[in-house]
């Protein structure tokens, strides 16, 4: 009764917030993805679109996502498919608003068999995360759609069931290119030829299903060139992601072009691309425990440190790439005491950023008029938290090490 009572609360949060406007370029767009979709076709709405709309930049399974929402508001809602409705701004969240909370809801499977306190308070921290819902409920993303995924597919992961695994986390990727930031954690596992056949087995019969819509109509290669053309697709050096360059920047890493030479040597995204292969070369190689098991702690700390490195370092981050990270280390963090501050701090740091590239109310607009370096020091506090969860990182790498 508990967890039905703290998903209530998050779907009543959430529907409450939904009907605001948000990042209303970002809502617009979605909501013509959707509205082309339908009336296109799912293939060639990447070649065409409603109102001279950007043609699509995400992955097929989210516009699958998109193309059923639309489908879905217009049999059910507005048979006419008015996107300018309301009502709409409800229907293009209500993905990841729903997302969400199946989120919370595996974090409590994850963690009853510790305790199901334990787990109700992770679904419940995480149902009540202000980053979480600003996200998918007033900003109307969808960096929930392929968290879910991603963190039920370590999960299947770490319980050896690899093809289910390889079924989810080609989801997640299929949802969101991100998504790939946290796959490295599971390279040395995958060098059993047993173990990486099982994954491919799954991983290969969800992208079959979920590319053949693609393939017949024509439009494969367009989806293709969504992967392609990720990387340089916004050459900023900061996309507003509060990072190392941030803090190195300021404002000005918005406004910086990456491909920039510096000190005549490499540019700043070479710069970042070594930062961090570094951090993902340490991770991955560091516990040599996940050589012989996969426990579901090991995994997951991983993954989420790939993903807050995925944040820090390299350029054209957006804000939002730290998303993955409060759901993936949100058990660790209860679990161990001394990670616990540094995830709150983070989770802080996240919100904030947030709201510096898109404002929500009157305090955080005056917060960051009266402390105009704000965003600097936030930047500066990502870095050295960082540091300090990655040498809690290896404090358990070395005690595991000696058992």
């Amino acid at each position: 009764m508990t967890l039905i009572f703290t998903l209530s609360l998050g779907l009543l949060l959430r529907m409450s917030l939904a009907p605001s406007p948000g990042y209303e370029f970002d809502v617009a767009v979605n909501q013509k993805w959707s509205k082309s979709a339908v009336e296109f076709g799912l293939g060639p709405s990447y070649t065409q679109q409603i109102e001279d709309n950007m043609l699509p930049n995400y992955p097929p399974l989210s516009m699958m996502v998109f193309a059923a929402t639309g489908w879905l508001y217009r049999e059910t809602a507005s048979p006419e498919f008015d996107i300018a409705a309301p009502d709409y701004d409800l229907w293009i969240k209500f993905p990841a608003i729903l997302a969400d909370l199946l989120t919370a809801v595996a974090l409590f499977l994850m963690l009853r068999k510790q305790g199901r306190w334990l787990g109700v308070l992770a679904a419940s921290i995480y149902v009540l995360h202000p980053t979480v819902f600003y996200n998918s409920a007033v900003w109307g993303q969808n960096d929930a759609l392929y968290t879910l995924p991603l963190l039920l597919g370590l999960w299947a992961f770490s319980a050896k069931r690899m093809v289910v695994a390889g079924a989810l986390l080609a989801a997640a990727i299929l949802t969101k290119f991100q998504a790939i930031a946290a796959f490295p954690i599971l390279l040395p596992v995958l060098l059993r030829p047993r173990e990486a056949l099982r994954m491919l087995i799954g991983a290969s019969a969800l992208a079959v299903i979920v590319i053949t819509p693609f393939v017949w109509t024509g439009t494969f290669g367009d989806v293709v060139k969504v992967y392609t053309s990720s990387v340089g697709f916004y050459p900023q050096v900061s996309f507003g992601a509060y990072n190392f360059w941030w803090g190195l920047l300021g404002d000005a890493a918005w406004g910086s072009d990456d491909r920039t030479i510096l000190f005549h040597l490499m540019s700043f995204r070479t710069v970042g691309l070594l930062l961090f292969t570094s951090a993902l070369g340490w991770i991955v190689t560091a516990p040599r425990t996940l050589r012989k098991q996969i426990p579901l702690t090991d995994v997951l700390w991983g993954a989420a440190l790939l993903c807050f490195a995925f944040f820090l370092f390299p350029t054209q981050i957006h804000e939002r790439y730290l998303f993955p990270w409060f759901a993936l280390a949100l058990p660790i963090a209860l679990k161990r005491r001394a990670l616990l501050l540094p995830y709150v701090m983070v989770s802080s740091c996240g919100f904030l950023n947030l709201l510096g590239v898109l404002p929500w109310m009157t305090w955080d607009i005056e917060l960051f008029r009266a402390f105009p370096t704000i965003d600097v020091a936030m930047a500066t506090t990502m870095v050295i938290l960082w540091v300090l969860i990655t040498n809690e990182y290896s404090k358990k790498l070395s005690r595991s090490s000696t058992q």
